[in-house]
């Protein structure tokens, strides 16, 4: 069975520690989830959530994993209430322990334009909300980016165009229905020297943190990181926008949040970089050297029960890189064995997903033990 991620950080450590000693690595298990394309992944309870793709449409899974380290899944019912939601693709999902929200998309129309589709319910079976069409496309639509948890209702985070360009947006559910929040003269609002562009999205208690870049137009095009958090006020949220110390160029990708404090990832000069967010500043983080291809992902990070951060890398050529940090010190895990397309942690360890020969694969990050 996977043991413990903090025995899995320590091992790391300590195999870093004492050089020639022969210390076992931390290893990987792997076992088959089926078929179809993997979308999503996170935790549900003492359970996983597990959500792919295949010829027949979207599929949701709750996957438990036995003592033995056998897994099992039970399918979980989806009813479709539109023909986009019948062969929707999974784009981001979460739950409160309880009640499951997920969105997607399917490209459809005169111009393949994507057709977003959300959903709602719990384990025991989702149901589409169909939306008018002007909620999530027209004219003025920019995209979707994923889902976030403020105190446990859900934002959808996304893109508007707004006076001078395409607005970072949110969209929140009152009862089914899906309603766009104006950001007009919030922080998230598109100016004509700043284009802000939402990249991630998480939170913490009372407040929703996003992450992304802004474009700054004057004096040239610079690109800069960007983190954007929200509070609840009345009944709106009231933004404030904190600006990482980075190089032209940087970007921030994605983020994570575990209790108080954020993790976000991003690259600079095709090298990985990371920033700590917490009550309103974002300071450097120091990570190993991590070189990013144009083609490589950063998966949003995730937090372990004992405060240790995992952060991994889809390379779809060449193995991936998985880093955790344990107290101050961040080391290189072992690569897995695919290219993670989710990831997500449960219980005390780290669980991916992704294809290996051709299907797909749940893998684990299990210590082996310490040699002499």
């Amino acid at each position: 069975m996977v043991r413990g991620l903090r025995g899995v950080i320590g091992g790391v450590l300590a195999l870093a520690m004492q050089g020639g000693c022969a210390v076992a690595p931390p290893a990987w298990t792997t076992r088959p989830l089926g078929a179809g394309q993997p979308r999503v992944l996170t935790t549900a309870g003492v359970d996983l959530l597990y959500g792919w793709s295949d010829a027949a449409g979207p599929h949701l899974a709750l996957v438990t994993e036995s003592p033995d380290g056998q897994v099992a899944a039970r399918e979980v019912p989806l009813q479709p209430g539109t023909p986009y939601g019948r062969v929707t693709d999974w784009v981001s999902i979460v739950t409160d322990g309880t009640r499951v929200t997920a969105v997607g998309g399917a490209a459809g129309g005169a111009h393949g334009n994507t057709r977003w589709t959300v959903w709602s319910g719990t384990g025991a079976g989702l149901v589409e909300q169909p939306q008018e069409f002007e909620a999530f496309g027209g004219w003025d639509a920019g995209g979707v980016r994923g889902l976030g948890l403020l105190d446990g209702e859900p934002v959808l985070v996304g893109s508007w165009r707004g006076a001078a360009g395409l607005d970072v947006t949110t969209w929140h559910p009152v009862g089914v229905a899906w309603l766009r929040d104006d950001s007009a003269g919030t922080p998230l609002a598109a100016t004509a020297t700043e284009l802000p562009e939402a990249t991630g999205v998480s939170g913490v208690p009372g407040a929703l943190v996003v992450s992304g870049t802004v474009t700054r137009l004057q004096g040239g095009v610079r690109v800069r990181p960007a983190v954007w958090v929200g509070r609840p006020e009345g009944d709106a949220l009231v933004w404030e926008r904190t600006d990482p110390a980075a190089l032209d160029g940087t970007r921030a990708e994605t983020v994570g949040c575990a209790g108080a404090g954020c993790l976000v990832v991003g690259r600079s000069a095709g090298n990985m970089v990371a920033w700590a967010w917490a009550s309103g500043s974002a300071l450097p983080v120091g990570l190993p050297p991590v070189d990013l291809a144009e083609n490589d992902v950063v998966l949003p990070p995730v937090a372990t029960p004992d405060g240790s951060w995992v952060v991994a890398v889809h390379r779809p050529q060449g193995p991936s890189p998985v880093l955790a940090r344990s107290g101050d010190a961040w080391r290189a895990l072992p690569a897995p064995p695919v290219p993670p397309l989710a990831m997500t942690t449960h219980v005390d360890h780290v669980d991916l997903v992704g294809i290996l020969e051709g299907a797909p694969v749940l893998v684990s990050l299990d210590p082996a033990p310490r040699g002499p």
